[in-house]
Order: structure tokens, then C-alpha cells, then sequence
């Protein structure tokens, strides 16, 4: 057995960098590779989407509830049957479990990555392997916050996934030989679980490139994956409160899956969908805009935008757990942001700067090497 040997099984195949979940996982397996790891990545793949050299394709289906037709009405049912929460129920497979065994008996791994509470679910295949969890987010605290506006069936239902959820967490906790997390008030709630070994980092988004000398195409970028509620609610803020305050020659560009419905809405606001390189994309706004007002966990999406160097208008949310660098401003009422923006787009704001995000993707990797190194230590492996 190899204790560099990793198979870091997560939900969703990280190498498209469709999503903020998809980024997190990505720099991790790029800082256990620094560190001298080689990494299996195991996961669903979206339809059409190319696997890149070290991923393992679970099974090729539709990942997100508004893209998976009936399948979704099947996972409520087992998800009620079996007793597990639905955001894990949608990920258990045959086919996956199949794989991950497959994987364990040729490769012999002596690391294991649970990337996301949700693949909580394939620790009873797991044998002889020294087992990390990577928390995105306190999955009990983000929906016990949705809880609160919602109201009727949709409420018992967030109840009872809040309640499921805290139940796979605290396996985990219990399971696990150690816990990463994003952010240390995630690191304070798995402690609370009774977890012995807990590690924050600090996370860099997307990877910081040279700035770029490339002409702005449009003002404003909105970037997100608004499949997910807590950021759909965001950008209805923006397009709702914000929008009308600005100037219709302001041009805003929407990308990321799920905000279809926004095509056509206002002329000066074009929809993009899914992007093949959301770093150009940002770059090429002259502002990027962070509208997010509810969610937990780190806002990866505020990470990417500031990693771009360009001037980035955020609300407090957005922001929290992060110091943000002079190149953000925060603005949490929609006059207060609208006025941001502007200025923002104006020419009078700061130039690139990307210093801040190579700083803190330099001190993430370094983390990730002294936690990997603390480890083969622990095992008695020479390093």
C-alpha cells in the first residue's frame, strides 16, 4: 500500500470547473498532486463532458434536480424509504459503488478523499485506507437556515433534510481520520461533532493566471451556478433591486446554468449559460459583481472574481471569512451596490491586481503540503 496512492471520490467531475464545489475540489487535487500524491478522481460525469487524464467516470447522467426529469421523483422516494437525506440520496449508484471497489482492489490506495459530505454514503466500502473528508460546506447550517423562508411541505421537507444531513455529518465526524474544511466556523461545527482532527484552509479560487492586457467586452459579469437556490436568490436580488438603479448602455453578462428564464428580459443583460473558461469570462468584464445574500460556507464565486484582478462589487455576505483585498467593494443595499458598480466601471477604481489571490493560492498550497507531510509522519511513513 502507498499512502500517496489517493482515490479522492467526489460527486460531480471537477475538471470542467463548471461550478464553485467543482473549483474547491479541483485545487485540492492540484495540491495533493504538489505534494507528491497521485490522484484518482472518481465522480458522475454531466452529459458531454470529456474526462480529464486522471478522472474515473462513475457513470455519465444528469447531476442537478431541474435537469433529471423523473429520476428526481425517484430519489425523494428512496431518500424517504431509506431514511438518508435527498442531496446524498441523488448521488447513490450501483454503478459508482461498483467502480470505487474496482478502483480500492486494483490500485490499493492508502488515501481516501470524501469530497463532500454527501459521498458519506461510500465509507462502508472502504477498507484499509487512511480516510479524509472534504467539507464544502456545514450542510446542516445551510439548510437549517432555509428553513426560515420557507413555508408548507417545502418547509418539512428542509427540516427534515437539515436533520439527515447533521445525522451523515456526525458519521463522518466519527468516521473520518480527519476533516478539511473551507472556513474555521465549519472547522468549530465538526469539532462540535466530536471530530479529532480538523484542518481549515483558505482556499484559492480559480487559478490566478497573468494579468491580462485583454480590452473589456462588457461592463458587468455575473458569474454562478444558479441551479442552486441560495445563489438563484442572489441574483434575482441583483436583477430585481439593483438592475433598475443602473443605466440600461451598462452591459451585464449572466453565465452559469439555470438562469435560462433571464433571455430577453432586459436588453442590456445577456445570458450565457454554461462558459468553457469562466477566468476569461470574468476578465473580460470591467466589473464583476457578487450579489450573494444567503448560502453557507465559503463564496467561492468571490474568490474567482477577485483572483481575475479586476474590481469586484460584493455585499458583506460574499465576503465573510474572506479579507478582501482594495480591489472589492462592499455594498449590501441595492442603491448602495448599483452606486459601486458605476464607479466600479467608471475607470476611477483600482487597476488589475491579482496579487492578493497568487498570495493565498501560495499559502493553500503550502497548507495542503504540510498537512499531507504531517500525515505520512503520523503513519510513520519517511517522508
Amino acid at each position: 500500500m502507498s499512502v500517496k496512492r489517493v482515490l479522492f471520490a467526489t460527486t460531480v467531475l471537477p475538471g470542467g470547473l463548471s461550478t464553485g464545489g467543482e473549483i474547491v475540489s479541483q485545487r485540492f487535487i492540484e495540491g495533493l498532486s504538489r505534494s507528491g500524491c497521485t490522484v484518482t478522481c472518481l465522480g458522475y460525469a454531466r452529459i458531454g463532458y470529456t474526462p480529464r487524464p486522471g478522472e474515473v467516470v462513475a457513470e455519465t447522467r444528469s447531476i442537478e434536480t431541474a435537469t433529471a426529469g423523473s429520476a428526481a421523483a425517484m430519489w425523494a422516494a428512496k431518500a424517504l424509504l431509506g431514511g438518508r437525506p435527498y442531496s446524498m440520496q441523488k448521488y447513490i449508484g450501483s454503478s459508482y459503488y461498483d467502480q470505487l471497489t474496482s478502483l480500492i482492489r486494483e490500485k490499493n490506495f492508502g488515501l481516501t478523499v470524501i469530497d463532500h459530505a454527501q459521498m458519506g454514503w461510500l465509507r462502508s466500502g472502504l477498507r484499509n485506507s487512511y480516510v479524509i473528508h472534504i467539507c464544502h460546506n456545514n450542510e446542516t447550517a445551510l439548510y437549517t437556515a432555509r428553513v426560515a423562508s420557507a413555508s408548507g411541505i417545502r418547509r418539512a421537507m428542509l427540516r427534515r433534510e437539515a436533520e439527515r444531513i447533521r445525522h451523515v455529518e456526525s458519521d463522518l465526524a466519527e468516521y473520518c481520520n480527519a476533516i478539511w474544511t473551507l472556513t474555521q466556523s465549519d472547522r468549530a461545527h465538526f469539532l462540535s461533532l466530536g471530530a479529532p482532527n480538523v484542518m481549515a484552509f483558505s482556499v484559492p479560487g480559480i487559478r490566478s493566471q497573468d494579468p491580462v492586457s485583454l480590452k473589456p467586452k462588457y461592463d458587468v459579469a455575473l458569474l454562478g451556478s444558479w441551479t442552486w437556490q441560495p445563489n438563484r436568490v442572489g441574483l434575482n436580488w441583483f436583477i430585481e433591486r439593483v438592475l433598475p438603479l443602473l443605466p440600461p448602455t451598462l452591459t451585464i453578462q449572466v453565465a452559469g446554468a439555470g438562469a435560462d428564464d433571464l433571455r430577453g428580459r432586459r436588453p442590456n443583460v445577456q445570458v450565457n449559460g454554461r462558459i468553457p473558461d469562466a477566468w476569461r469570462f470574468l476578465s473580460e468584464a470591467k466589473c464583476v459583481a457578487v450579489p450573494s445574500i444567503e448560502g453557507a460556507g465559503l463564496q467561492v464565486k468571490t474568490l474567482d472574481a477577485i483572483s481575475t484582478g479586476r474590481p469586484v462589487v460584493a455585499t458583506t455576505f460574499a465576503v465573510r471569512e474572506i479579507d478582501p483585498p482594495s480591489t472589492v467593494f462592499v455594498a449590501d443595499e441595492p442603491q448602495a451596490f448599483a452606486s459601486a458598480l458605476m464607479h466600479a466601471t467608471s475607470g476611477a477604481s483600482p487597476g488589475l491586481d491579482d496579487s492578493w489571490a497568487r498570495n493565498r493560492e501560495g499559502r493553500f498550497f503550502s497548507d495542503v503540503d504540510l498537512a499531507v507531510s504531517n500525515l505520512l509522519n503520523h503513519l510513520g511513513v519517511d517522508v
